[in-house]
């Protein structure tokens, strides 16, 4: 699923989702590039990433930090990911609500010195690559 995020203050361009019966490829698209985690439904899944989020991580910008990530369907339109950074103390809560062919991209950390929540992303299902 891609979507084509509607203009805002994190300069995300692009969420796309990639789902299997296994994981979910969570991938954002900003003037910076691609950044990609990867969370298993009903197990973590380790990797690195440096996906941004400065704003919600005490000013710190990862660069192939270690991410350890989870997914779950609270029902079939609100996907939840956790994705932990076992190196620092942040733990972020992701959740996707979908409608027809919109989406809302909303995410939180469980600690910060500034604010605890993003501004949430809204987009449009991308047309299909030809």
């Amino acid at each position: 699923m891609r979507f084509d995020i509607d203009p805002n203050g994190a300069g995300v361009r692009e969420l796309c989702l990639t789902i299997s019966p296994h994981e979910c490829e969570c991938r954002l698209v900003d003037a910076d590039g691609e950044h990609v985690i990867a969370a298993g439904f009903g197990r973590w899944i380790e990797g690195t990433t440096d996906m941004p989020g400065v704003e919600l991580h005490h000013g710190y910008r990862f660069h192939d930090s270690p991410v350890v990530a989870r997914a779950a369907w609270m029902n079939p339109d609100h996907l939840k990911m956790v994705w932990i950074y076992p190196e620092t103390a942040f733990r972020d809560t992701v959740e996707c609500y979908f409608h027809q062919d919109t989406v809302v991209f909303s995410r939180t950390v469980n600690v910060n010195s500034g604010p605890l929540a993003q501004d949430d992303l809204t987009g449009k299902r991308a047309a299909p690559s030809r």
